[in-house]
């Protein structure tokens, strides 16, 4: 997290993940996340917040569902998209 002032902030996240099944073979994947954030105060738990994003990421199966009638054993993603959280 970088806070440039009281009101804008850009954060990075990363994620992986592995299962690996007793009948041999894992799966695993990873997501990165970039986002803008505009919001009321500084610090991660200042809400509401507005967030403008951008994620990429890959998953990479061994053991696959059938989706769509068919077995996807790489999946890519790239989102881009934006969002208001307001907590309760």
């Amino acid at each position: 997290m970088y806070f440039w002032n009281d009101v804008h902030s850009t954060w990075l996240e990363a994620g992986y993940q592995r299962v690996d099944y007793d009948q041999g073979g894992n799966n695993h994947g990873w997501k990165l996340t970039l986002s803008q954030n505009i919001a009321i105060g500084m610090g991660p738990e200042f809400r509401p917040m507005l967030r403008f994003y951008v994620t990429g990421g890959q998953v990479d199966n061994e053991h696959t569902a059938k989706v769509n009638g068919t077995q996807d054993q790489q999946l890519d993603s790239l989102n881009v998209g934006g969002m208001f959280e307001a907590w309760f």
